[in-house]
């Protein structure tokens, strides 16, 4: 049975444990709504104390890190005071809602469901996958805690479904007519609950190209409606808008970027005509929302082109370019002041990693790292290489870096997700880079 209790490291601060506590599940929302679709209730309840409960609703308005360790704890991290804060242990996977939800898959038996942890809501454990027969994987929140997404498939490499819970139901949100099969899908939750979701059908360019979907909350429809072409990389704004890209050349790695306004629509799908592009003729390999909603940060420049790569920020609302200069290879932070690059080092499950300022080029870290993740407040967590004894998860401030735990094949994920990985929810795992 799943193990769960609250402590501050060096604080003594304990959760009280209760389990069989079915009878206090009917009295919740959450729990009739159970009841009423699956007719079972899981009777594993947590009652957290108060200050653990404040810890993982966040209301210190920074950026967590969540992870779990070597024993399988669920395991808080604080950036800034440096503090460890104990969630409950047990745990296989997991992902963590802003408010403080805990999705979660349990470790050391043949259970495969969902479960959810509220701490607002007395902490009520809810099976909300009810599916024993296949593997479920839990993938990402929205940013308001209403929604949460998951994946299910029989077995490793089999066709997956994906789900959202909405607090009372599962929602099966799977296209009416797919292209194929799907293998793996790559989200972005709007802020106010809708998911632009891309479907990938293969490992290879070979397979039917991937495409993009978006689910508003009561249907599943087709944005990109570029059956031919790659679709992927869709990110909403805060203010509505989705990126999306086109892929030209699948040898080249070059991209078309277009923007959806999010309400233009044509015979009940998005206007195709309302598709702007954005900075048309140039060779984009990768694009970000800034904070602002407004405003596009671009790399531009082919990986594989003998051309200076440029950062170039574009006005969605004027469609100009509001600025352009050199900066280095590699992908933008999330708030466009910082460029990294990864190589893959020779033999090594690893890459060598590069922080650099967009404007000066100035180099900020250099390091040999496995996976990697941007809090939404400028702090990065990455996986040290270990040789023998596996990997060591470490948090970057921007100047210094420290080694928070082991942490190989475990997951880890920032609390308000990643602004690199937005499909993700800022999750990755220290296993083979």
């Amino acid at each position: 049975m799943l193990r769960s209790y609250g402590k501050h490291y060096g604080e003594g601060v304990q959760m009280k444990r209760l389990s069989a506590a079915v009878g206090s599940m009917f009295g919740s929302r959450r729990g009739r709504g159970l009841m009423a679709a699956w007719g079972v209730m899981i009777g594993i309840a947590v009652f957290f104390g108060w200050d653990v409960r404040r810890e993982i609703a966040n209301t210190n308005h920074g950026d967590m890190l969540a992870y779990v360790t070597q024993d399988y704890r669920l395991m808080l991290y604080d950036p800034r005071t440096h503090r460890k804060t104990e969630l409950m242990t047990g745990v296989r996977d997991f992902r963590l809602s802003r408010d403080g939800q805990v999705a979660f898959t349990i470790h050391g038996n043949a259970d495969t469901d969902i479960y959810v942890v509220d701490p607002s809501n007395e902490s009520l454990s809810l099976n909300i996958s009810q599916n024993p027969d296949e593997f479920n994987t839990p993938l990402a929140w929205s940013p308001d805690g209403r929604y949460f997404a998951y994946v299910t498939h029989v077995e490793q490499y089999s066709e997956q479904t994906l789900y959202v819970w909405d607090g009372e139901r599962t929602i099966r949100i799977m296209p009416d007519n797919p292209l194929h099969t799907a293998d793996r899908f790559y989200l972005s939750w709007s802020q106010d609950g809708k998911l632009a979701f891309t479907v990938q059908h293969g490992w290879s360019s070979d397979d039917v190209p991937p495409e993009v979907y978006i689910w508003d909350g009561s249907r599943t429809f087709n944005l990109s409606q570029k059956p031919a072409e790659w679709d992927g990389g869709a990110m909403w704004s805060n203010d509505g808008q989705v990126m999306f890209a086109s892929q030209r050349s699948y040898e080249t790695g070059v991209y078309d970027w277009y923007v959806w306004d999010g309400v233009s629509f044509l015979n009940g799908l998005p206007d195709p005509d309302s598709h702007s592009q954005i900075a048309p003729g140039l060779e984009i390999t990768s694009a970000e929302w800034l904070p602002d909603g407004q405003i596009a940060a671009l790399i531009s420049a082919s990986f594989y082109s003998t051309g200076e790569p440029e950062y170039v920020q574009w006005d969605v609302e004027s469609e100009t370019i509001v600025e352009r200069f050199p900066v280095s290879r590699g992908w933008l932070s999330g708030d466009g002041q910082l460029i990294f690059s990864a190589l893959l080092r020779d033999g090594l499950p690893s890459y060598v990693l590069e922080v650099n300022t967009v404007r000066n080029r100035r180099t900020l870290l250099r390091t040999s790292v496995g996976e990697f993740g941007w809090s939404t407040d400028g702090y990065m967590a990455y996986c040290i290489p270990t040789g023998r004894t596996g990997w060591r998860l470490a948090v970057w401030d921007g100047r210094w870096t420290r080694t928070i735990s082991r942490a190989s094949y475990r997951p880890v994920q920032w609390q308000y997700g990643s602004t690199i990985a937005s499909y993700t929810q800022g999750a990755f795992s220290c296993n083979n880079g």
